[in-house]
């Protein structure tokens, strides 16, 4: 009875801080799809634990419900954390590609091992085949029970070796930082799911999906401490650690360009067109940089008011002239398709960071020299 209290117990414990991390990120929502399946993800582990606990409750004779819906909400229970594996894929893929996972056929292919799962668990209500409840109304695993964990195991597995491609094969330290770290924390579960099978009865399975959830929000609120909620660029803090922290690979025989970029008559486009026509024009630009700096595998970052930066391994930019007319171009594209009362265009200063006695505040002051000299330009033409 002690050990019912104690499950029942640790799982209740874990729903409470689930709720609150619940509510700290509804309070402070974002559109990044990331966020959106990191939520989804909380509303599944609140159904497990939610069905558990009554589930445990009622085999205890604590509450009282039929046996067939004892024996669902046990069906109900595996399937859930087989979801909640499902979606720590498609959390893992986003998060590290930056990109909705928008192919069906891609998805589809991946969910053919949930829908095996949800077949397995509704048949098992009346056939057994993963668990049953035996005549003293105790929880049993079924014959079948080991395929359950495969298809679980398996999301786990592929989740963490794209993980690990990513690391090696990503140019982005942040990106490889990332991808180690989500890598890591699939081995919680990994461990929990495992001492969760050598030691029935216990709330292992809970505790283990209940951390890395907690440490994925703890990282995604650090993340957003260093980004602009307008853009959803980093910040000039984020940026000013990138830079100083580039000191030390420089010393390691990189080189790397840093890129200055200034709108050209932002002042006027709010002055003329108002501060929200303003605020599209930062979102438009920041788009353009985005897609550039991701297909060069750069750091981005809004620096300030309409300054951004960004910054490359010169390996990735061999012709850094190149760079800057094709991000120019990509602008004065995206102008045309949206057909902007404005033009939008850029000045742009960058110099080559190769000198391991430079610090960070050279190096930044030497492309803001240059990014001046372009838009005194700008301005002697216009």
């Amino acid at each position: 009875m002690q050990d019912v209290f104690s499950y029942i117990f640790v799982e209740t414990f874990c729903f409470v801080l689930l709720l609150v991390i619940f509510i700290k990120m509804n309070r402070n929502p974002s559109l990044e799809y990331e966020f959106k399946v990191l939520r989804l993800g909380i509303i599944v582990f609140f159904v497990y634990l939610t069905v558990d606990i009554i589930s445990n409750l009622s085999r205890h004779h604590f509450i009282h419900f039929s046996w067939t819906l004892c024996t669902f909400a046990d069906g109900m229970v595996l399937f859930s954390v087989c979801l909640l594996c499902f979606i720590w894929l498609i959390f893992t893929q986003a998060s590290l590609n930056g990109k909705k996972v928008r192919n069906t056929g891609y998805l589809l292919l991946f969910a053919i091992p949930l829908f095996i799962s949800a077949l397995l668990c509704i048949c098992s209500v009346k056939n057994g085949w993963l668990f049953y409840i035996d005549e003293s109304g105790t929880y049993q695993r079924g014959p079948m029970f080991m395929l359950q964990l495969v298809i679980d195991y398996f999301y786990y597995t592929w989740s963490t070796v794209f993980a690990i491609w990513v690391f090696f094969s990503s140019e982005n330290q942040l990106t490889r930082v990332k991808a180690l770290t989500i890598a890591g924390y699939v081995l919680i579960p990994t461990v929990g799911g495992i001492a969760q099978v050598l030691v029935p009865g216990t709330p292992i399975v809970a505790m283990t999906i209940f951390i890395p959830t907690f440490l994925v929000f703890v990282n995604f609120q650090n993340t957003h401490i260093f980004k602009y909620i307008l853009t959803g660029l980093n910040n000039r803090r984020r940026a000013d650690i990138f830079l100083a922290n580039l000191v030390n690979s420089i010393r390691k025989k990189n080189s790397y360009y840093i890129f200055l970029f200034d709108i050209n008559n932002f002042k006027h486009i709010n002055d003329e067109f108002g501060h929200l026509e303003g605020d599209k024009a930062l979102e438009y630009t920041s788009r353009c940089l985005k897609a550039i700096a991701d297909s060069y595998s750069g750091f981005l970052a809004r620096y300030g008011g309409d300054e951004f930066i960004i910054i490359a391994l010169e390996d990735n930019i061999p012709n850094p002239d190149y760079f800057v007319s094709e991000l120019k171009l990509r602008l004065l594209e995206f102008c045309k398709n949206k057909a902007l009362p404005y033009n939008l265009s850029l000045s742009v200063g960058y110099v080559k960071f190769d000198d391991p006695n430079m610090t960070a505040d050279e190096i930044f002051a030497a492309a803001d020299s240059k990014l001046y000299e372009s838009k005194r330009k700008f301005h002697r033409v216009y």
